[in-house]
C-alpha cells in the first residue's frame, strides 16, 4: 500500500474535522428540536397583545391556554385593555417559561405557562391565570389540557362570578 503524501494527509485531516463539526452541530440541532425551545426564561422585550410576547433574544412566547380578544373588531378595546394589564405583568421583567403538552403553535411560537416573582419578591404569578382572573382572557385550549390548566379554568370562573373584564355586564357583547 502507498504512503499518502503530506498534502494529502491534510486534506483528510480537513475533511475528518469537517464531518466532525457537522455532526457535533447537528447533535445540538437535533436537542433542540427535540425540546422544542431555544430558553426556559429571559426578558420580556415587546407584548404583542393579551397573549403574546417577544422575549430579547427574539423568542416569540404565546400564554398557553388561554385566548384574549383580538387587536382588531369589536372587542378591540378589551384587547387594549389585556394588552395593558399583559405589559403591567411582564413588560421589561424576567419570566420563567414551563412547557405544556405542546412546544410550539402553527405560528412557531413557544407556548408556555409563564410565571414572574411578585411585586415583593416572595412568589412567582402565575401570569396565564392572572390575565383570565382579571376577565381579559378566556380560558381556552387546543388540544390535550396541560398539567396547569384547572388553575387556568378556575381564574375563568372566579371572573364570571365576580363580573371582571369580559364578563362585566357593561361589556358583555
Amino acid at each position: 500500500m502507498r504512503r499518502l503524501t503530506r498534502r494529502q494527509r491534510r486534506a483528510v485531516a480537513v475533511v475528518v474535522a469537517m464531518v466532525a463539526a457537522a455532526a457535533v452541530v447537528v447533535a445540538r440541532s437535533r436537542a433542540c428540536f427535540r425540546r422544542g425551545w431555544s430558553v426556559t426564561s429571559g426578558t420580556v422585550r415587546r407584548v404583542s397583545d393579551g397573549d403574546s410576547f417577544t422575549l430579547t433574544n427574539g423568542e416569540r412566547v404565546r400564554l398557553l391556554e388561554i385566548d384574549a380578544p383580538e387587536m382588531t373588531g369589536e372587542r378591540a378595546e378589551l384587547a387594549l385593555r389585556s394588552r395593558a394589564a399583559l405589559i403591567n405583568l411582564i413588560g421589561g421583567k424576567v419570566v420563567r417559561l414551563e412547557p405544556g403538552p405542546r412546544l410550539r403553535d402553527k405560528y412557531d411560537r413557544a407556548l408556555a405557562y409563564v410565571f414572574v416573582e411578585s411585586e415583593g419578591g416572595a412568589a412567582e404569578v402565575f401570569v396565564n391565570a392572572e390575565v383570565v382572573r382579571a376577565g381579559l382572557a378566556r380560558a381556552k385550549t387546543w388540544g390535550p389540557a396541560g398539567k396547569r390548566w384547572d388553575a387556568v379554568l378556575a381564574a375563568e370562573t372566579d371572573a364570571r362570578e365576580a363580573g371582571r373584564g369580559m364578563w362585566s355586564p357593561s361589556t358583555s357583547p
